[in-house]
């Protein structure tokens, strides 16, 4: 019984792996403005580096110095609209580092600009620069 039962799960997760291995896709750029002027904004940058379109950008950047850091995150989606945010909080220019050529970004900012989250993530799915 616990060898049909092993044999039964090993079928399975190969069943599992064999459909995510071909997951693929990608996000285009998406921005939210909030009345106050918060908002957030995220996508996938080999996606939006494909696109027909010459609008959209995300990207994020760290300027480091001697005596300080500073990180920032700006996209435009297709409509044109372009946000911004920056921080000087490690945690956050940590992530920030940590963004690639095909990875997807999302942030979040406050009605000042200041960054308060910041999401990586690097998948096979996600769609690679050409």
């Amino acid at each position: 019984m616990k060898l049909a039962s092993a044999i039964v799960a090993f079928g399975i997760f190969i069943t599992a792996s064999t459909v995510e291995a071909g997951v693929d896709g990608g996000i285009e750029v998406t921005v939210s403005v909030r009345p106050d002027g918060s908002g957030q904004a995220g996508g996938s940058l080999g996606t939006v580096r494909n696109s027909a379109d010459q609008t959209q950008f995300i990207q994020c950047g760290v300027n480091v110095t001697g005596s300080s850091i500073y990180g920032f995150c700006q996209a435009s989606d297709a409509n044109g609209t372009v946000v911004l945010c920056s921080t000087t909080k490690r945690n956050l220019v940590d992530a920030m580092e940590g963004v690639s050529g095909d990875s997807h970004v999302f942030f979040e900012f406050d009605s000042s600009g200041k960054c308060t989250r910041l999401f990586v993530n690097h998948g096979s799915y996600l769609e690679p620069k050409r």
